[in-house]
């Protein structure tokens, strides 16, 4: 994993527009990232919307399905561990969906930003779905 705080990450992002403190950037894989600096406070919070949700699917309730079990284990952590892990720096990850898009939510402090990333990371590349 990279360090996420790598500047050359964001250098293949172009810089769409800009207000006040919002910045909008279009990233290589056409994706659009929003940031707002707030220096208020050390929190980091951040959501990512993906395309999806019930209105696609083919079969109805597997949206529901996903977002209700994509964090009852990895192939290296059960849910408890990624829970217990995530209670231990005060961070929250929820997924969600809606009719058009998915969401996921991540919500920590600066200082547990990698750990956290790190752990979303893991839930969204290597999601265990037991058969039960």
């Amino acid at each position: 994993m990279q360090n996420v705080n790598n500047k050359k990450q964001i250098n293949n992002a172009k810089l769409i527009s800009s207000f006040k403190n919002i910045r909008k950037y279009e990233l290589s894989n056409g994706a659009t990232l929003l940031i707002e600096k707030n220096t208020n406070n050390n929190v980091v919070a951040g959501k990512i919307f993906i395309k999806g949700g019930s209105l696609i699917e083919n079969k109805a309730g597997t949206a529901d399905i996903l977002v209700g079990t994509i964090k009852k284990g990895t192939e290296n952590k059960t849910g408890k561990e990624i829970q217990d892990a995530l209670d231990n720096i005060g961070s929250a990850i929820t997924f969600s969906d809606a009719n058009e898009y998915f969401e996921v939510s991540m919500k920590t402090t600066k200082n547990d930003f990698n750990e956290a990333f790190n752990l979303l990371k893991e839930i969204i590349e290597t999601p265990v779905f037991a058969q039960k």
